[in-house]
């Protein structure tokens, strides 16, 4: 049986999150942004994406921080979790025996 708990997590766990969240978004849209023009800078385009993997590295890790933090120790069998920002829930999905 799948048993869902919801939790309320710290402000500011949850902005630095959804700040790296962000950066990571906002690199990746003008990357699209960029390869649709057939006269990008090669350089301009490359120092994007060079910021685009640095921030996605650095929320993937974040991301597992977190979920090590607060999900894995008190939720072993966890199935999924999502963290919304707005609210600061995080809804964790665990299969239970």
């Amino acid at each position: 049986m799948i048993k869902t708990y919801i939790e309320t997590i710290g402000e500011e766990t949850v902005n630095f999150l959804e700040a790296l969240s962000y950066e990571v978004e906002s690199r990746k849209n003008l990357l699209d942004f960029l390869s649709e023009k057939p006269d990008v800078n090669e350089k301009l385009f490359d120092k994007y994406f060079s910021e685009y993997q640095e921030f996605f590295v650095k929320y993937d890790l974040a991301k597992k921080n977190f979920e090590f933090t607060y999900i894995r120790e008190k939720y072993p069998q966890v199935i999924n979790w999502e963290l919304t920002f707005y609210n600061r829930e995080l809804k964790i999905n665990v299969q239970e025996d």
